[in-house]
């Protein structure tokens, strides 16, 4: 807090002062003034020309009053509306003693049921973290106090991310922001009846049209499997399960040894890999589990082709399964994709970064036509095995897991331009 005005603030010193004046060569003076703490804190700081020292006084006593009311109104006006976003965001919502426990109380009771997959608070904040180092909340919102922010504010910060981001990003980061006010009602930050002004917020729709989809045409499929060979073998053997059986990430992460007939060609899937979020608020974190079944909660098999058995083969050669006991039923796995230096099972998150890196990297090289996701790998096998390998629609769904054999079709079975040359007619 600042000190009282006296004299001692009138004393010229050649450092750097939190209040008062510093000389900075015969006629520059720096003045300072600083009040308030925590989210509050206001510094005012500004050259000034000056005789000499005793010039460098007199006009400090004229500009210390101004600043200080200046001041004074900002924190009494933010104290009524809040803290600024960005500075709650970067305390992670923890403000006061009062307030932590507001945030750990919030966080416990309605975190798991209000975001979606389970998402930790923890994801929360990052989310909202990655947009303010974009500069976007920090220019547009971050600098406002919470109760000040209105709906135009939203749609302004919105309206500068839309180009750079997809419509899932933009929907994540619309409800964090949500969240957020939602958290400071909570902790009595802002009043309960507070108009949340992300709530409103229109950032549109979007079409799961085929064209949307960035899967590997059926020309630049082998070549993508070739480019996965060149990776580390636990990458090229998960990133190949994808492209060369068709598996979802979560069942790739749940896969044993055991899973895999080699006698028939075929592997069970009948399992997926989950994460869900423990002790939301406090210590934020992810317990992995095995549930049965897959996404719509069936079983299935799908064929063991020679791009995966090859994968495979090669890694069997260094790593082998390690058992890994799943804390939420105690039982006992062989997973095909756990740490060796840790003796856990790899994050889902792990195989998506890793993907994205090397992706990025082969579509600057022009290795590429499209960034991929990783989901869209399972989608380029469905793509391949409709049009270039002439395999019925039925048994593709049945091996990807499709309930629907002409939604399937409809999506995937997308012939470009290349598969029209080279149609042979008779005609």
């Amino acid at each position: 807090m600042l000190r009282t005005f006296n004299e001692q603030l009138l004393v010229v010193k050649s450092k750097a002062v939190t209040t008062g004046i510093q000389k900075l060569n015969s006629k520059t003076y720096r003045f300072t003034i600083r009040k308030g703490s925590g989210a509050h804190l206001k510094q005012r700081t500004e050259r000034v020309k000056a005789i000499n020292d005793i010039d460098a006084q007199e006009r400090y006593k004229a500009w210390y009053p101004q600043k200080l009311a200046e001041i004074s109104d900002t924190i009494e006006f933010e104290k009524d509306l809040g803290p600024k976003l960005s500075w709650f965001i970067r305390k992670g919502g923890q403000f006061d003693k009062l307030g932590q426990e507001e945030v750990k109380r919030y966080a416990n009771t309605n975190n798991s049921a209000r975001v979606k997959s389970q998402a930790s608070w923890q994801r929360v904040m990052s989310s909202l973290r990655w947009i303010r180092k974009d500069g976007i909340l920090g220019d547009t919102l971050g600098k406002k106090p919470l109760g000040a922010i209105k709906r135009e504010d939203v749609e302004m910060a919105f309206a500068e991310l839309r180009p750079k981001y997809k419509y899932n990003s933009l929907h994540n980061f619309k409800g964090n922001l949500t969240k957020v006010f939602k958290l400071a009602i909570e902790a009595k930050i802002l009043p309960e009846d507070f108009d949340i002004p992300s709530s409103k917020i229109d950032i549109g729709t979007v079409a799961t049209r085929p064209d949307q989809k960035t899967s590997f045409e059926v020309e630049d499929y082998l070549h993508a499997a070739d480019l996965i060979k060149t990776l580390a073998l636990h990458y090229r053997l998960f990133y190949t399960l994808a492209l060369g059986a068709g598996m979802r990430r979560g069942e790739i992460m749940a896969l044993q040894l055991s899973d895999f007939d080699f006698e028939h060609g075929l592997i069970h899937v009948d399992r997926s890999m989950t994460e869900r979020s423990i002790n939301p608020g406090v210590k934020p974190g992810l317990q992995t589990e095995i549930k049965p079944g897959t996404k719509n909660g069936k079983t299935r098999v799908t064929k063991l082709t020679g791009l995966v058995k090859e994968a495979l083969e090669e890694y069997l050669k260094v790593f082998k399964p390690i058992d890994w006991i799943d804390p939420s039923t105690g039982k006992t796995w062989q997973l095909l994709f756990t740490n060796p230096k840790t003796g856990k099972p790899y994050t889902l998150s792990t195989m998506s970064c890793e993907w994205r890196r090397v992706r990025d990297k082969w579509f600057e090289k022009g290795e590429i036509k499209e960034k991929t996701t990783l989901h869209n790998l399972r989608g380029s096998f469905i793509t391949y095995m409709l049009i270039h390998e002439h395999v019925d629609r039925l048994l593709v769904a049945r091996m990807v897991g499709h309930e629907n054999p002409e939604l399937t079709y409809a999506v995937y079975a997308n012939p470009t331009a290349r598969d029209i040359e080279n149609l042979k007619l008779d005609i």
